[in-house]
């Protein structure tokens, strides 16, 4: 397992344990000073990491209409009230998939050159490094909105 397949597994683990460790109504708190919530957290990474890597893949996957409107850059919970947006629960699940079919298409993905440079990456394994990163960004965001939610134990 290379290096970056390796981190990619730890950060994700390690937000999965931190979605986890919130219930649905804590998911959907957007605390003062905060533009968005646990829960479009958790959808942005899931959505954005097949947007990024699904065309390098043997195996793309479809995610509902709904979830690229409620999850996208620039998307708000605000915006919400006519789409189907999943449970937590839900979003956990699917980004244990994620990290499975990763598994799955590593070899594809890592070894794919990208058809047009993003942000200085010409390679599937920088993209899948760049997304790790990603992941750790939003992270951060989950647990800061858990601490301005007071919540002691932001792991579970």
């Amino acid at each position: 397992m290379s290096g970056a397949l390796k981190a990619c597994h730890f950060w994700r683990e390690r937000l999965t344990q931190s979605l986890e460790a919130a219930d649905e109504e804590l998911a959907c708190r957007i605390p003062d000073g905060f533009s968005n919530n646990i829960k479009w957290n958790a959808g942005h990474i899931l959505v954005n990491f097949y947007e990024k890597t699904g065309t390098l893949a043997d195996r793309a996957v479809d995610l509902p209409a709904d979830y690229q409107k409620a999850f996208s850059k620039g998307t708000s919970p605000e915006h919400w009230a006519d789409l189907d947006v999943p449970e937590l629960t839900r979003i956990i699940a699917l980004l244990k998939e994620q990290a499975e079919w990763l598994d799955q298409q590593s070899e594809q993905i890592f070894t794919a050159k990208l058809e047009k440079s993003f942000r200085g990456m010409d390679t599937g394994e920088e993209l899948v490094q760049f997304l790790t990163a990603h992941d750790c960004l939003h992270l951060g965001v989950i647990n800061s909105i858990k601490n301005a939610s007071n919540v002691k134990n932001v792991w579970g």
